[in-house]
């Protein structure tokens, strides 16, 4: 004979029941996994755009020890980056414009403005 009790009397969970908490659970997990591989990928990201402008700041540092006759513009190929700079004279210094093109990752290329005074 079936009994019939009241449903807040039951035991347990029903497959239904089962199935959607598990679901919620994936979709947790996923958007876990889906946040560290970007945090992963910006990390590299930004070690790269580090090390672009450490060797953008060398440039200009070597760039600033020459007289305001000898710049010219140029350009420097290195295994991550290719940097090309201009130079425009003005009374008493010279506007050096770096541009910087990675070749490695999907960094945008980008510019530095300097002014460098003439001795």
């Amino acid at each position: 004979m079936l009994s019939m009790r009241p449903l807040s009397l039951r035991n347990g969970l029903t497959l239904i029941e089962v199935v959607v908490a598990l679901l919620v659970c994936s979709i947790g997990a996923l958007a876990a996994l889906s946040t560290q591989a970007t945090m992963i990928r910006e990390r590299g990201r930004s070690r790269l755009q580090r090390d672009y402008v450490a060797a953008s700041s060398r440039l200009l540092d070597s760039l600033a020890t020459l007289s305001c006759t000898q710049l010219a513009g140029g350009s420097r190929t290195t295994s991550t980056a290719t940097y090309r700079w201009s130079s425009t004279s003005r009374a008493s210094s010279v506007e050096v414009i770096l541009d910087v093109t990675p070749t490695v990752g999907s960094t945008a290329p980008w510019s530095v403005r300097s002014v460098l005074p003439c001795p």
